[in-house]
């Protein structure tokens, strides 16, 4: 069984390569910079906030998939947790 923070650092770093080594990378940190000059170059604005935030929506479930690994004990209180 691999820890959960072996995956988070993995993550990370598939994370800055992309980030860094690819065309989809350069466009977002174009799009950051300035939105209108990096759409006068020749930057697929949408297509690349659209493709960030399915990415995004995809490491928002495995994060509760991570934090949700171990169940624990229902309580009879409700909001409080043991």
């Amino acid at each position: 069984m691999v820890p959960v923070s072996g995956l988070v650092v993995l993550a990370v770093i598939v994370i800055w390569s992309l980030a860094r080594r690819t065309d989809w990378g350069v466009a977002l940190y174009a799009i950051g910079e300035d939105e209108q000059a990096a759409r006068l170059s020749g930057v697929p604005v949408a297509r690349a906030r659209f493709l960030t935030f399915v990415g995004a929506g995809m490491l928002y479930g495995l994060a509760v998939i991570c934090s949700r690994r171990r169940p624990r004990p229902a309580t009879p209180m409700p909001g409080r947790h043991c």
